[in-house]
């Protein structure tokens, strides 16, 4: 899944257990429950959880192929939350907004509302470097221009986003940290209202 709200309960779920947990950068677009067409090459990245032993899965993932990458990343929060940023900001918004990926940079109305709800995710993630991470952003972005983001197609045929797992995950953690996240509850709002709209048209 594309964010974060999983973290939570593997907290509960960790003693006595190795968990481990990773990310997909490959594009892909579900065309059925049987069909998905690939869009673009990328790696899946993984990472031992709170201590886990990395060697014991290791095994399982020593087979590469150039064109399926597979790679580990000794900082389970770092690679998480890299992609999650990226995908709090565009996801969302384009889904709200019915546009493709690109537009949140043409359209300065929407940049400057992605770049708010940029800074109040890195604000509650606490994150390292917010300049490399909001490049990242704007390039992600860019790179997918012409894309439709996997909520906004979820919206148009009416399924159930990833609301929860991306934003929820963050209002969670602001919640629990005494921080405020106006624009991440407005739109956490606006997409579970839509999610109950199955009539919009792209």
């Amino acid at each position: 899944q594309n964010g974060m709200g999983h973290i939570h309960d593997l907290k509960d779920w960790r003693a006595g257990h190795s968990i481990y947990v990773g990310i997909v950068e490959h594009g892909a677009v579900r065309k059925s429950d049987t069909a998905v067409e690939h869009t673009g090459l990328g790696a899946i990245k993984w990472s031992a959880f709170d201590g886990a032993e990395p060697d014991r899965l290791n095994v399982l993932l020593s087979h590469n192929h150039s064109d399926f990458p597979i790679r580990y990343e000794t900082d389970w929060y770092r690679l998480l939350t890299g992609k999650l940023i990226v995908n709090a900001c565009i996801n969302p918004l384009t889904a709200l907004l019915q546009v493709k990926n690109g537009e949140l940079l043409t359209t300065p109305a929407y940049l400057a509302f992605m770049k708010l709800v940029f800074q109040e995710a890195c604000r509650i993630l606490r994150l390292e470097n917010e300049e490399e991470a909001w490049e990242r952003v704007r390039s992600v972005c860019g790179q997918t221009k012409e894309n439709r983001s996997s909520m906004l197609v979820d919206v148009i045929e009416g399924r159930q986003t990833e609301a929860d797992a991306i934003i929820g995950y963050l209002l969670k953690e602001a919640r629990l940290q005494g921080l405020d996240a106006v624009h991440l509850e407005f739109l956490y709002g606006s997409i579970k209202a839509l999610e109950r709209n199955t009539n919009k048209v792209f």
